[in-house]
């Protein structure tokens, strides 16, 4: 893996979690849901992992909620395979937003 790009949005009741990444031998980017496809994965086993995912990202919050931080809406993590990391939070009000308009600019953004 050369890098891995994931953003997650949380809030009352809504969740969402999705990432690419790249890999050394090929230079387009590989969305997650494309994974249980692409290495034969079971689709029941990757909604699970899905789902740990999502809790995991509401645990996050919820840990930033105790320790009195401004509770972010959402974020973009960024994973090198050197090992830096980038993490960015946003607090933005995103209820009113179109999912696949924030998914498309998210991409636009992100994936260059």
């Amino acid at each position: 893996m050369e890098k891995i790009l994931l953003y997650a949005e949380i809030r009352d009741s809504y969740r969402k979690v999705f990432f690419y990444y790249y890999t050394f031998i090929n230079k387009e980017p590989v969305y997650s849901l494309e994974i249980p496809i692409k290495f034969d994965i079971d689709e029941s086993y990757f909604e699970e992992l899905e789902n740990e995912l999502y809790d995991l990202f509401s645990e996050l919050q919820s840990e930033f909620d105790k320790q009195q931080q401004d509770k972010w809406t959402n974020l973009t993590y960024i994973l090198e395979h050197t090992g830096k990391m980038k993490v960015k939070l946003g607090y933005e009000d995103l209820s009113q937003i179109d999912p696949v308009e924030k998914q498309e600019q998210w991409e636009a953004t992100y994936l260059k």
